[in-house]
């Protein structure tokens, strides 16, 4: 997943593996996998991906602030993983009390001209669903 940390990791220091974080991540210890996602984006802060991940673990902490604090840094990087970060966003600002804020960012993509088929109909979706 973040196959740049490979090279930078000492072999038995594995707070940096990507792939024990995730580990974490999908057990629900969501408390040691964001641990490990602020020292992945320590090591490498200019990957998008890594934010992305550091946000879902803020996200299923409930920590919606922190989360659209990520998921906008990793929007602001760019690169693989970070197409849909805008409905992470979204959901994030809707679960944190900001319904408006939530719709006008699914709005803003809509108006932004991307033209992934996919992307678009998710965004439709997602923008039904929030009301």
């Amino acid at each position: 997943m973040f196959g740049f940390l490979r090279k930078k990791r000492a072999s038995s220091d594995d707070d940096l593996d990507p792939d024990r974080a995730a580990q974490f991540f999908r057990r629900g210890d969501y408390q040691e996998a964001l641990r490990r996602a602020d020292a992945i984006v320590k090591a490498g802060p200019h990957v998008g991906l890594s934010w992305r991940f550091r946000g879902e673990c803020l996200f299923s902490l409930g920590r919606y602030r922190e989360a659209v604090e990520s998921f906008d840094k990793a929007m602001s990087l760019g690169g693989r993983g970070t197409e849909e970060i805008f409905l992470w966003k979204a959901l994030s600002l809707y679960n944190g009390g900001q319904p408006e804020q939530a719709k006008q960012v699914i709005r803003d993509f809509l108006a932004s001209g991307v033209r992934s088929r996919e992307l678009v109909e998710k965004a439709k979706n997602a923008l039904a669903k929030l009301g």
